[in-house]
């Protein structure tokens, strides 16, 4: 996983490596071969990893997920510099949230405040699949969706991803490690849902993809005006970029 920061113009890299996590620092002007920052986490807490991670709209903060330890918990971090080596980010708070294992943290600046949105990643022990808000302003949780498929690795949910974003409706992606990918309605407060837009089972989002199945899916991303999606997986050697057919202000088709 990784984040990338507007205003600071860097790339920092996520880490699931043992036995500590280390970052990379990218800057965001070429050559990205050069200026490369790499440094550990060694504050409390202490050999933490991370690979989910999404920066604040300031980017005053990062916020994380735990990946080696109390995977349920979301780490907020102040961001100190990131352009030298040694420790760039510094525990802030830790929360505990009603998921079992985060896969992905998204930030979203909604209503003049910073929105995290995460599904659960860990379906075979959860006690049921669910999608999250945590808002960081009041510093609540809100459960979005219950009930998703669930019961196999591939219906862990891996992104949970936000279009729309200050144009009028919004939409709320939620896209599951094998593949399957459902669009709902998103209201304006960014923290309840309306109804499924258009909902995509693995064999059909590999179809439209015109891809091959693999075993997992683990990257999408979307343009803010939900223009064009970006799916990636492991051992597929590609990058898939699709553009979405909007009809009556509901996506309805994805076109390669």
């Amino acid at each position: 996983g990784g984040a990338i920061s507007d205003d600071l113009l860097r790339v920092l890299t996520g880490s699931a490596g043992a036995p500590l996590m280390v970052n990379s620092s990218l800057p965001l002007t070429a050559p990205w071969t050069k200026d490369a920052t790499v440094f550990g986490i060694t504050n409390d807490p202490t050999t933490v990893q991370i690979d989910a991670l999404d920066f604040s709209h300031t980017s005053e903060h990062l916020y994380s997920d735990s990946y080696n330890a109390s995977r349920n918990t979301l780490i907020k971090w102040s961001v100190a510099g990131l352009t030298s080596n040694g420790v760039g980010i510094a525990t802030n708070a830790l929360y505990t949230t009603t998921v079992t294992r985060i896969r992905n943290v998204n930030a979203y600046y909604v209503g003049g405040k910073d929105l995290l949105y995460y599904g659960e990643g860990d379906t075979v022990t959860a006690s049921d699949s669910k999608v999250c808000v945590f808002d960081t302003a009041t510093e609540t949780e809100t459960v979005l969706l219950t009930g998703l498929p669930r019961g196999a690795i591939a219906n862990d949910i891996m992104n949970v991803k936000v279009g729309g974003v200050g144009l009028g409706q919004m939409h709320l992606y939620v896209q599951c490690d094998g593949g399957a990918l459902s669009i709902y309605a998103l209201n304006a407060d960014g923290k309840s849902v309306g109804n499924l837009a258009r909902a995509f089972t693995r064999e059909q989002t590999y179809a439209f993809l015109g891809a091959t199945p693999t075993t997992y899916m683990r990257s999408f991303e979307l343009t803010n005006d939900e223009r064009f999606a970006f799916f990636t997986s492991p051992g597929a050697n590609a990058l898939y970029v699709v553009c979405t057919k909007p009809r009556q202000g509901t996506v309805l088709t994805l076109q390669p």
